[in-house]
């Protein structure tokens, strides 16, 4: 059932996230239409203003950005509380100790919103501008918890080099030939199917991801609405590691046997695209 609706967007700093053996709680009062915007920071400071820009300008402006910064050396601080002083929907969530990982950072920031969606942007990543839009309009069209879409990938300089097209409608059973949602275009509806907490894991995502396809499948927005920047320190480049990180997900929520049987045609998929 819906949790108890909240009437005011004002939250407290600092939320810590929640015990590392937790992956799911109700999701408690929400600001009905309210998108809580994940963001996870660590020294980011070359992209982070680009994408807080992506963010406060959506067509769909009722949103919060939640900045989980863990514990950022460079100049990422100055410029987060430049965006904050321009724009109230912005909040800062520091970290209790510095570097302990992107999913921790996420689950902060998870643990504090208070939207009635959830969705996600990496601090290198950029939104299309009618992203929000487009996905909420397609969410209560549509009668579904879950939406993700198509994206591109691109250099380090923003310039696109790759289209990488969405599947019209993820089930459960989808994801065990691929990860299916590009966590820079996935939004869920936290209000009807409670939050979802990452794991400190390879692929965290795509984790995540197949936990939330358990209460509610995926419709896609088929048109690009995201950019995904490669560049040396994306955790995904290493297609070893990649492959081993893939393997482990697939065995620990479907079974060694389907892992096993699974894998090979993902791994055929993944030599076609990149995340």
């Amino acid at each position: 059932m819906p949790s108890k609706i909240r009437e005011n967007t004002k939250m407290i700093k600092g939320n810590p996230a929640p015990d590392a053996d937790i992956q799911w709680e109700p999701a408690g009062e929400f600001t009905p239409g309210l998108v809580s915007v994940i963001m996870p920071n660590l020294n980011g400071a070359a992209f982070l203003a680009e994408a807080i820009e992506s963010v406060t300008a959506q067509s769909y402006s009722n949103f919060e950005l939640l900045i989980a910064d863990d514990g950022s050396t460079d100049k990422s601080l100055p410029i987060i509380a430049a965006a904050m002083k321009q724009d109230s929907r912005i909040r800062l969530l520091s970290a209790p100790q510095a570097r302990q990982g992107a999913a921790q950072a996420r689950n902060r920031a998870i643990a504090a919103a208070v939207g009635e969606y959830i969705a996600f942007l990496d601090s290198d990543d950029i939104w299309c501008p009618s992203k929000l839009d487009q996905q909420i309009s397609l969410l209560n069209e549509k009668k579904i918890h879950c939406c993700h879409g198509s994206y591109k990938t691109m250099d380090t300089n923003g310039v696109p080099f790759n289209l990488v097209n969405a599947t019209k409608h993820v089930t459960l059973s989808n994801m065990k030939s691929y990860n299916h949602i590009g966590n820079l275009t996935g939004i869920y509806r936290c209000a009807a199917i409670g939050k979802f907490f990452q794991k400190s894991i390879g692929h965290e995502d795509y984790e995540m991801w197949i936990r939330i396809l358990h209460h509610t499948d995926s419709i896609a927005v088929l048109s690009p609405i995201a950019h995904y920047r490669m560049h040396g320190h994306n955790v995904s480049g290493n297609k070893l590691r990649s492959a081993l990180w893939t393997f482990q997900v697939h065995r620990n929520a479907f079974g060694l046997t389907s892992a096993c049987s699974s894998f090979i045609p993902y791994a055929l998929q993944a030599l076609s695209k990149r995340k």
